[in-house]
């Protein structure tokens, strides 16, 4: 049977969720009694799954109807999760609906569903064993580092299960396989997620850890240094030379001791690379592109470590780069010395040629980035409008650290609540005539009076902040900063906000 072309799958799909949607939404009208009992729900949750996986295992399907049975299924689960909510409570009722998920997984014979439920399996199960103030309130359960290499220790029991069976195997390893791949895809973006922002993204994506993925205090985090991520890459670099007999060499067994000093500091490093080593050591390339990508993430992530002095960051990372580079450089010499043939001089020179052209393109990719971010704030600060917004008094044990300032600004009075398709929060504030903003509410899109201006607001740890909590400074000027009573920040039209420096009480300069 020849494959289906893409195309044609591409427009099934699209015709089967543009007549799902009216069908479910006429469905829900004449329902809506039904539906609002959860046991109403429950009831017809499973028989929305009954009729999707009919459609997605009949022998004689059309793309039509194939596709039509995966919003029939999203559809089913939701129903389900709604139906459990309340014999179950949160955490139960994720977990139920993972281990469905599971299930669906195994039973439906398409490559890419088993992948799509893997992956939505992983986030249930997820949010079901762990705990965190954003997602959990203070319900038990384990730490989101502990949670989230769990879920990789799944996968790679999965995959040692499965190792030895080829691709063409029985059905139940292929569905395995198909669900790991889901699985450990959603688990690496989970991992990102938790590391923060990376290095000059957090503003255009607005990514935040859900917990400061950073200085964590764990059993197994001995003076800053956290052994459970070292102890991962420490197993990624022994798997790696177990089964590559070419690594054993001493230029690879330095680029090891780079990877697990840097997770020795980075909590998510660690289990992404031992992801990484896993995936590349069993034939599977995308995943291991995709660990890489991730990889780099939390590396720039490392970027926002507060506890670590700016300079001291750079200088880290820099000489992690130089000696990475220098030891590649080296291993890449004693592998042409040992095999290159002499008759053969330029036998590797078109790739070099490639290799140093996309170098350049890397670096000039770099210098693009860093370069347009700070033209963006320089141009800030330059037309910007000067606002000063009052502190809130913080937490006096972590007031001064190091080279920064914990800040804390004065919005208490207003209540945030976060739009339902993920928009940007905006507050409105009040400008006297000093330039002083005091915060009056939420914007919504009205029409603003001439002594107003709004400000973009952060989703942050649980609640929200006005552009940042923390003010560096120069080591041994905590006395000169420790007077300040306003930050001052300077203000575009369109809410962009960027903190400058900080005001004493007067609004003097410190």
């Amino acid at each position: 049977m020849s494959p289906r072309p893409w195309p044609v799958v591409l427009l099934s799909a699209l015709g089967a969720w543009l007549a799902a949607i009216p069908f479910f939404g006429v469905a829900v009208l004449l329902m809506e009694p039904l539906l609002r009992e959860q046991e109403g729900a429950l009831v017809t949750g499973v028989l929305m799954l009954g009729g999707a996986l009919a459609l997605l295992r009949a022998p004689t399907r059309s793309l039509f109807i194939e596709n039509l049975g995966v919003p029939a299924m999203l559809a089913g689960l939701t129903l389900l999760g709604w139906g459990l909510m309340k014999p179950l409570d949160w955490q139960p009722m994720c977990a139920a609906i993972g281990l469905v998920m599971l299930a669906l997984a195994s039973a439906v014979p398409q490559t890419w569903v088993r992948s799509l439920l893997g992956a939505m399996s992983a986030q249930c199960l997820l949010l079901a064993c762990s705990t965190d103030a954003w997602w959990q309130g203070d319900r038990p359960g384990l730490s989101p580092w502990l949670s989230l290499h769990l879920m990789v220790a799944v996968w790679l029991a999965s995959v040692a299960l499965t190792q030895g069976s080829p691709a063409t195997s029985t059905p139940p390893v292929r569905a395995v396989q198909d669900i790991g791949s889901g699985w450990v895809a959603s688990t690496l973006l989970a991992l990102a997620w938790w590391s923060g922002s990376t290095f000059l993204l957090s503003e255009p994506l607005k990514v935040e850890g859900v917990r400061a993925a950073h200085g964590i205090q764990a059993p197994w985090t001995l003076r800053g240094v956290d052994l459970g991520s070292f102890s991962a890459a420490l197993l990624a670099m022994f798997l790696l030379a177990w089964r590559w007999p070419n690594w054993r060499q001493l230029w690879c067994a330095g680029l090891a001791t780079v990877a697990c000093a840097l997770a020795a500091f980075m909590p998510a490093l660690g289990g992404v690379l031992l992801v990484a080593s896993a995936c590349l050591v069993t034939h599977r390339p995308r995943m291991a592109v995709w660990a890489g990508l991730v990889a780099l993430w939390v590396i720039g992530a490392f970027y926002y470590q507060l506890t670590w002095p700016l300079a001291t960051k750079a200088l880290v990372l820099v000489v992690a780069g130089a000696l990475a580079g220098g030891l590649a450089a080296l291993g890449k010499r004693a592998n042409a010395t040992g095999t290159t043939p002499a008759s053969h001089p330029t036998r590797h020179e078109p790739n070099a040629v490639g290799r140093g052209w996309a170098l350049g393109l890397g670096l000039f990719a770099t210098l693009l980035l860093a370069n347009g971010a700070i033209w963006q704030n320089e141009a800030l600060i330059r037309d910007g409008r000067p606002v000063y917004v009052s502190l809130a008094p913080v937490d006096p044990r972590s007031l001064l650290q190091g080279d920064y300032m914990a800040l804390r600004f004065d919005t208490d009075g207003v209540t945030l609540s976060p739009p339902t398709d993920l928009s940007p929060v905006y507050l409105v504030f009040k400008i006297d005539a000093r330039g002083v903003a005091s915060a009056l509410r939420q914007h919504h899109g009205e029409r603003l009076q001439n002594d107003e201006l709004i400000m973009r607001m952060t989703r942050k740890h649980g609640g929200w902040m006005l552009v940042t909590d923390a003010f560096h400074f120069k080591e041994g000027q905590a006395q000169r900063w420790a007077g300040a009573r306003f930050g001052e920040f300077r203000v575009q039209s369109s809410g962009r906000a960027l903190l400058v420096g900080l005001r004493g009480a007067a609004l003097e300069p410190l």
